[in-house]
């Protein structure tokens, strides 16, 4: 796999990882560092930018446990519903795989 090996974690919008023994920042999610008139709307700009970058820290994570759960489910017929068609849930986590390593 091509991306930087977890787990990755975030720091002050920083995503950062382990790389060959040393801490390092692989990516930097924007924390909206200016003001708006409406103070909260600034707020929670920044509260949605440190969310995303939790949800980015946790990426190669969640996509270790998706293809997990995907191929303990492609060798029984639960990826099919009464009609023989592959659940629209099983297509959605294939294409989700497929877009997180198509660079590669």
């Amino acid at each position: 796999m091509a991306h930087t090996k977890g787990p990755w974690w975030q720091a002050d919008g920083s995503i950062r990882a382990q790389f060959e023994g040393e801490e390092v920042q692989i990516a930097l999610v924007s924390t909206t560092r200016w003001s708006h008139p409406d103070g909260g709307k600034t707020r929670r700009l920044q509260a949605q930018s440190n969310d995303n970058a939790r949800l980015i820290a946790a990426a190669p994570e969640l996509l270790a446990a998706l293809e997990t759960l995907l191929a303990m489910t492609v060798e029984g017929e639960c990826n099919y519903d009464a009609q023989g068609q592959e659940w629209p849930e099983v297509v959605q986590a294939r294409a989700a795989i497929a877009r997180a390593k198509e660079a590669q």
